[in-house]
Order: C-alpha cells, then structure tokens, then sequence
C-alpha cells in the first residue's frame, strides 16, 4: 500500500535542489526524468544552456536509488533483471555477451562539471599555471538525442534494428562535425538485456558499418551494476578519465561477445584516444549521446 504522499518522499529535483543550494549555483536549473537517458540528457542540456551564453558552467549528470521495494518490483515486473546469476553474482551482468540474462541493479551516479571554454582558459590563466590551475579531463564536442518507437511492441521491448539509438549517434557526430571513423573507442550503456544490447550492437553497426569490428567498444556496468538514470553520467565520467589517460577500460564477463563487435575480455589497455563516443538508451525509448574530445 503507498500512502498518498508518497511522492513527496521522491521529487527528483531535490538532488539537484540541495548540490545548487550547498553551491550557491545561480543558473538555469533543470531535472530530466527520462529513465536511462536521464543523465546524459542532462549533460546535453548543460551544454546547450552554456553554449547560448545562459551559464558559464553547470554541475550536470545523474544519480538514482533503485534500492527500493517499489522500484524494484517495477523492473522485476519488467522482465528485465537477471534472476538467475545468485550463484555467480559477479559474473550476472554480460552485456554483449550471447549468454546474457538481465540486467543488475546499482547504486549510484555521476556527475561532471561542464564549464564554458572561455572561463575555463581565464581561470588557468589567473592561476599561472601552477599546482592550483584547474584540469580539464575532455572536452564535449558533440551531443545527440532521440527518441526511439518500436509499435509492434508498444515499446516494451526496443526496436531491434536501434534506428533511435543510431540517429542519437548520428546527430551526436554530425553536432562534433566528425565522420564515424574518427571515433576511437566506444562506450556503451550495455545494460546485459539481450534485446536492448542486441539493439545497440545494430546501431553501431548501422553507424560504423564494417569498421564496428575495428573499434573497442567497453561496457562499463558489469563493474558498477546499473545505476539507470545514474549510468549514464558514470559513463560520461569514464569516458573523459580514458581520454584523459589515453586508457581503454578493462573488458570483464563477456565470454562470448556478439557477432561483429569488438567487445572482448581483457585489462585496461593504454590507446591513443581522441575521440570516444558514449551513448546511453533507455527502456522508455529515450537516447543520448557524447562525443568527446581529448582536450589539448
């Protein structure tokens, strides 16, 4: 039985209601509830926000508790978590794997501040470029979103050919005025539910065409569980820390990877990264994507 307020106990807009208050951030404020998507969505908006001169920076990305009876049993009446790994439970979560069985949840999020190139350059220079000067991990380059329908199934399970997921990457690409060949590593949302990972493995290959086989793609949650509006802010952080560190994420409980990705079992790696694409898709159909860009 839920007691009548007990949304008030779930307002999504407190988390980024108490990070402006502790701050005294002043700008724009928004709150994205559009489930996986929520996180780089947000990342996207920041961007748009500062790039028309509303803001010169924003805390942006995701966080969300999914460790609740309720949530819980939604994703269970879903038939999205795996309910079959409780010996293994390291080994539950295999995106892209041909053995994947659901999705597990995690607790967690993801936040980066995006901040305008020019208040960026004007406060190293204040600094003089000592111990004190601010770092910049990558920069955002390009954004996408979409929206993906998938009528035969009223959208409980996603369109099969990932045409949404591919048109976020398109436009994410054409945002950073890039070919697809220019991206050097990938970095999914694979979540571990076979019809959502086969769906994002058909976008990439809509995308990248043969040359899919050739780019690393690093599927991060088998590591961190699925924070779901949260994952995608983690993702976006891992991707600035690879470029940052010219390192590919390590690859874990993918045994047998599907057809045609370059999705394999192995340890963090150093790589010449300059571009890495992350994207993330969610079971309502909302996409996002990243571009971003080693920052010289």
């Amino acid at each position: 039985n839920l007691t009548p307020l007990w949304l008030l106990k779930f307002l999504p807009n407190m988390l980024a209601c108490h990070v402006t208050i502790i701050h005294d951030a002043q700008g724009p404020s928004n709150t994205i509830t559009c489930s996986e998507a929520s996180a780089m969505l947000s990342i996207g908006e920041s961007l748009r926000v500062i790039q028309r001169g509303w803001a010169d920076a924003s805390f942006c990305g995701g966080a969300e508790d999914k460790l609740n009876p309720m949530a819980y049993l939604r994703q269970q009446f879903a038939g999205v978590l795996n309910t079959t790994g409780n010996d293994d439970p390291g080994k539950a979560l295999r995106p892209f794997d041909q053995g994947a069985a659901g999705t597990v949840i995690g607790q967690g999020g993801g936040i980066v501040i995006l901040e305008a190139l020019e208040t960026f350059e004007k406060r190293r220079k204040a600094a003089g470029g000592d111990g004190a000067a601010p770092r910049a991990y990558a920069e955002v380059v390009g954004f996408g979103a979409s929206q993906s329908v998938h009528l035969p199934q009223r959208n409980l399970k996603p369109d099969p050919n990932g045409r949404g997921i591919a048109l976020a990457i398109r436009a994410a690409l054409r945002d950073a005025k890039l070919e697809p060949d220019a991206i050097d590593l990938i970095i999914p949302f694979g979540s571990g539910v076979p019809e959502c990972d086969q769906a994002e493995a058909a976008a990439i290959f809509s995308v990248f065409g043969p040359k899919a086989k050739a780019i690393p793609v690093t599927p991060i949650k088998p590591m961190t569980g699925n924070a779901f509006a949260g994952a995608g802010g983690i993702d976006a952080c891992i991707a600035a820390k690879a470029i940052a560190e010219q390192t590919i994420p390590a690859v874990i409980n993918c045994d047998a990877p599907l057809d045609g990705l370059n999705v394999n079992n192995g340890p963090a790696r150093g790589a010449k990264l300059q571009h890495v694409l992350t994207f993330s898709s969610s079971f309502g159909g909302q996409n996002a994507a990243l571009v971003l860009k080693r920052f010289e």
